[in-house]
């Protein structure tokens, strides 16, 4: 049984408002995030309160919502934009034909020279960022192993990322400050909160959506003199985020994988 209710699973993922169309968002049990760094949990949600204990990066822990701004991690407390929330591994979503794109559901995952757990390491990728696995082998240990563009990495800190070949409904975003809203013919199906430039776009057209980009950058829309996607690093949206670069809108990863589904070809971008 759920403890976790829709509003709050919403609140913690980015998203502020969600049509009753895109029930498929499965609620989790339980609210898990990623510590983005050193994070001090601490008796109180105030920043001089006193310090209980220290997470590390890259652990994983089980939070709830206290307030807009702060979590509930175990018995203290730590900022929201601390933490990366965590998509909810789903075991049926497996790779069975390459090449094929897969999202890590690990904390993080680290590519390796070789199919070998002491090879070389040539990249860390992030929970949440998309790559394109080419093939798969089996080590003389059993484990499965995935080729990705510059090397191999294990497969059960991955899963298969959605895709869809079907038109969504979406045929318009409309970005504010630190806002964005997605319609469907005149009907807000989603809101939710992003990081903008200083300097809103002017606009355009979905000229180009891809699951990833060469630089890693998850689901990634290009509107021609603008671009969205999902970012791993950090867990900072709204109207009190730093701007981001004047080309770039950056979204929760969250928000990004649902808006990649459903967004239409040619859909529009308008202040």
């Amino acid at each position: 049984m759920t403890n976790v209710s829709r509003r709050q699973f919403l609140q913690f993922m980015g998203l502020t408002g969600l049509s009753t169309q895109l029930r498929w968002l499965e609620t989790p049990t339980a609210l898990q995030g990623r510590a983005l760094g050193r994070v001090a949990v601490l008796e109180r949600p105030q920043l001089n309160a006193t310090r209980l204990t220290t997470l590390w990066p890259d652990s994983v822990h089980r939070v709830s919502i206290h307030n807009a701004d702060w979590l509930r991690v175990g018995q203290g407390y730590a900022p929201v934009t601390a933490f990366q929330p965590m998509l909810t591994p789903d075991p049926a979503t497996t790779l069975t034909s390459f090449p094929a794109w897969a999202e890590v559901v690990a904390p993080v995952v680290v590519v390796r020279a070789y199919c070998a757990g002491d090879a070389p390491l040539r990249e860390r990728l992030e929970h949440g960022q998309v790559v394109e696995v080419q093939r798969a082998l089996q080590d003389d240990k059993g484990a499965q192993w995935l080729q990705v563009s510059n090397g191999w990495l294990q497969a059960e800190h991955v899963q298969a990322a959605p895709m869809s070949s079907e038109q969504g409904p979406a045929t318009q975003l409309r970005i504010g400050q630190g806002m964005m809203e997605v319609f469907a013919h005149q009907k807000r199906i989603l809101r939710a909160a992003c990081r903008t430039p200083r300097q809103l776009p002017a606009g355009g057209r979905l000229v180009q959506k891809q699951p990833a980009t060469q630089h890693g950058e998850p689901w990634y829309l290009d509107f021609g003199s603008v671009h969205l996607h999902g970012v791993c690093h950090h867990n900072q949206f709204g109207t009190n985020a730093t701007p981001c670069d004047d080309n770039c809108i950056e979204l929760p990863l969250l928000v990004a994988r649902t808006l990649y589904l459903l967004i239409q070809n040619g859909a529009e971008l308008v202040r």
